[in-house]
């Protein structure tokens, strides 16, 4: 798969930190409702400690923040316009540390779009994951399409 590219260069404004794009030609259809998913089997690295040390242990934040981004990416393939990517802007991330995870197991990641504000190009992701049905983290995500 090719990497999305914006189509052009993104404007910064230096007062606001908001990057400018023209409203309505991020998306092809309304997004609200899509869902996308990523299924991993859980690695020996993608553990918050090492395996030796704790066997079962929960899963590092960075690979939830990873595959919650991914499962963004996929609910947008078929609603995103050419030219368009989207970027993040927000996470608001709850681990369940208390639950442990085994080496081998597989963790699903779904994420649906809640809110779409055209105005500002944003869109708002709540995120679940699970392993066997029992969740293990889960949030919120904003992102901002450009391109």
């Amino acid at each position: 798969a090719e990497p999305l590219t914006p189509a052009r260069p993104l404007e910064l404004d230096v007062a606001t930190k908001e990057m400018a794009v023209t409203p309505s030609q991020g998306w092809l259809a309304s997004p609200v409702g899509r869902r996308g998913s990523v299924a991993t089997v859980l690695g020996p690295r993608d553990l918050a400690a090492p395996a030796r040390i704790f066997p079962a242990c929960a899963i590092a934040a960075a690979r939830v923040a990873e595959w919650m981004e991914q499962a963004c990416a996929r609910a947008l393939v078929p609603v995103l316009a050419p030219g368009f990517a989207t970027i993040g802007l927000e996470l608001r991330l709850k681990v369940y540390p208390e639950i442990a995870i085994d080496v081998g197991a597989t963790v699903n990641t779904v994420a649906t779009v809640v809110e779409a504000d055209e105005a500002t190009q944003t869109l708002r992701f709540r995120i679940a994951m699970d392993v066997g049905g029992q969740i293990v983290a889960g949030g919120l995500f904003s992102r901002r399409v450009v391109g």
